[in-house]
Formats: structure tokens, C-alpha cells, sequence
């Protein structure tokens, strides 16, 4: 007999009547909300709100899936299903395979808050998503840098131990997801410990021997291969005895030529044998640095006419006829 999975539930108000939806979530970096790639099936709560999804269709390891319903009308565009536009969306994540018998009771007056299941490893994700609200809360009461050090060396311990006795590495995939998560205050902390701890080549080990060809392993063994050289290399080019020279040798001629330029547009013009006024000198400061007279109008707030009268002036003073003039005395 071939192998069959069926996943069942209730909703409660307002979704009694509505569309549910299952997806399968292959990229662990898309657990976080809904996304109309994910989407594998769709079916409708009857007015007691109790649904069901049944086949033979699904892989046969181990797989994240979610099921969701949310506010919209069927009637509208489907897209807006997996963009969270409409007014309210309940979901759940899960781990099961084809021969799984799911069950997300409506209990306790909400929506998918439960699993119950064939599979060890269903309810997995939701105690996870328990474990990181505690984080959460004991964060809120660090109040100093050193303590906020401390609680994640421990948390992450307790969330890389929590994986680990999971025996499932889809487990450890949503959580890593959160630790490394480029968005979250726990991303610096990560950057150090993926170059002290083995735990994240001894995840991709489990992966390979469960998961060998799945998509979700190549993708990590890729983002840990690029985080890890990264961080080696930021380490290591510190330590490089030639480090300061290799600095200093690129660095000091940017640092030259930028004092020159400093040192070149803060520069006094020397004028006080030519009689300019304090106008004039700016004009000239102006003309020395390659400004054009609707420039040096708009610099120094003046009219084109009036920097153009100031020119006639400074050249009569300097006895000369053009810019090139200028340039060749001061």
C-alpha cells in the first residue's frame, strides 16, 4: 500500500468558510512570513471550520510545511494571499513527511497553536518559537554591553543543544536562520562563533548524511563557506606582518593628495600689493579653483553682471586680460 499523508485541523472565526492553504518551505531563510512560491495546495474549511489535506504526494523525508488561512476573499488577486495584504493571517510551521498524520486542533480558543502528529519532530518549530520569546525577555533586562555578551554566549549554547536533541537537522536549519539572520542583534555574535565553535561544520555533516541532495543543504554549506572566509580573512589580514605596510602604502598617498587639496582650497590669495577689495580676492580665490562666473555668482550670491564687473576690476588692478593671467600669479 502506497504511503499517504493527511493533514487535518480546525480553524475558528473568521475563517470557518475560507480558504486554507498548505505550503512547503524548501529555503529555511523564507519561514519567517508567506510567499506565493511555497504554495502547494489549497482547500476550504467547512462551517465548523475543520479541513484536510490527504495524497501521496509530498517528499518522503523530512520537510518544513505551513499551513495558513488568512482575510482575504477568494475573489481577490491570489498574490495578495502570500504578501500578508490582507487584514489578518494565522499560521503554523511544521515538520512532516507523505506517510504523516498532522492534526492543528483549534484549542484554547485560537488557531493553530498546537501539533499533534505521527512525526517527532512536528512540533519542533513551535517550541523553538517558545524558546527564542524567553530569550527575548531575558535580553530585556541586560543593561549593560557585558551582559548582553553573556546572555548570548549561553543562548546560543541553548539553542544549538536544543537542535542538536532534536535529532532533526531542519530543526537546526530555523534556528540557525535566527542566529544568522543579517537583521538580528544575534548577527555579530554569530560572525564570532562560526570561527570557534564546530558546531556549524558538524550541522553540515548531519546534513549531508540525511539530506544529501536537498537544496536547503547546498544553500548552507554555501552561506557558511562565504561567512567563514569572510571572517578568517578579516582576522588574518590583522595579523599579516605586512599588514601596516601594505595600510600605509595605499593609504598615505590618498592622505597626501587629500591634505594638498585642503591645504590648496584653504589657501589665502596674496593680493595686498594689487589693492583687491575683499570681493574681489574671493573672485579670484574662486577663479583659481576653476569656477565658472555663474558659479562664483551662485557661491558668493551675486549677479552674473555684478561678477563680471568684479573681473573687469581685477584685471585692470593686475594689469592683465584673462584667467590664464590670474593663474600664473598666483
Amino acid at each position: 500500500m502506497q504511503a499517504q499523508f493527511q493533514f487535518s485541523g480546525q480553524v475558528g472565526e473568521p475563517y470557518r468558510n475560507q480558504s486554507v492553504y498548505l505550503s512547503l518551505v524548501e529555503d529555511y531563510r523564507k519561514t519567517e512570513r508567506v510567499y506565493q512560491s511555497q504554495f502547494l495546495e489549497q482547500t476550504v474549511a467547512d462551517s465548523l471550520g475543520n479541513f484536510t489535506f490527504s495524497g501521496d504526494n509530498l517528499p518522503k523525508k523530512n520537510r518544513i510545511y505551513r499551513v495558513h488561512v488568512d482575510g482575504c476573499n477568494d475573489s481577490i488577486v491570489s498574490g495578495n494571499h502570500f504578501l500578508k495584504a490582507c487584514n489578518s493571517i494565522e499560521s503554523i510551521l511544521f515538520i512532516a513527511n507523505n506517510s504523516d498524520t498532522i492534526n492543528l486542533p483549534f484549542t484554547f480558543n485560537q488557531t493553530f497553536c498546537e501539533v499533534n502528529a505521527t512525526n517527532n519532530s512536528a512540533d519542533k518549530i513551535l517550541e523553538f518559537y517558545a524558546l527564542k520569546d524567553e530569550m527575548i525577555l531575558d535580553f530585556a533586562n541586560a543593561d549593560s554591553d557585558l551582559a548582553k555578551d553573556l546572555k548570548f554566549a549561553k543562548w546560543f549554547e541553548i539553542f544549538q543543544e536544543f537542535g542538536l536533541n532534536s535529532n532533526e537537522p531542519l530543526v537546526e536549519l530555523v534556528v540557525y536562520n535566527f542566529l544568522s539572520n543579517r537583521s538580528s542583534e544575534t548577527h555579530d555574535y554569530y560572525l564570532e562563533d562560526i570561527l570557534d565553535s564546530k558546531y556549524y561544520s558538524d550541522l553540515l555533516e548531519r546534513l549531508h548524511r540525511k539530506y544529501p541532495e536537498a537544496a536547503f543543504t547546498k544553500q548552507f554549506e554555501a552561506e557558511i563557506s562565504a561567512d567563514t572566509y569572510i571572517q578568517s580573512s578579516s582576522k588574518n589580514a590583522t595579523k599579516d606582518p605586512n599588514f601596516w605596510f601594505k595600510w600605509f602604502a595605499y593609504t598615505l598617498p590618498i592622505v597626501v593628495f587629500l591634505v594638498g587639496l585642503l591645504i590648496y582650497k584653504s589657501r589665502k590669495v596674496n593680493t595686498k600689493n594689487y589693492h583687491l577689495t575683499q570681493q574681489e580676492e574671493r573672485v579670484v580665490k574662486a577663479i583659481l579653483e576653476g569656477k565658472s562666473n555663474k558659479e562664483i555668482a551662485a557661491e558668493l550670491f551675486i549677479s552674473l553682471s555684478t561678477v563680471k564687473t568684479h573681473i573687469n576690476s581685477i584685471y585692470k588692478k593686475l594689469n592683465i586680460t584673462s584667467r590664464a593671467e590670474i593663474h600664473s600669479k598666483f
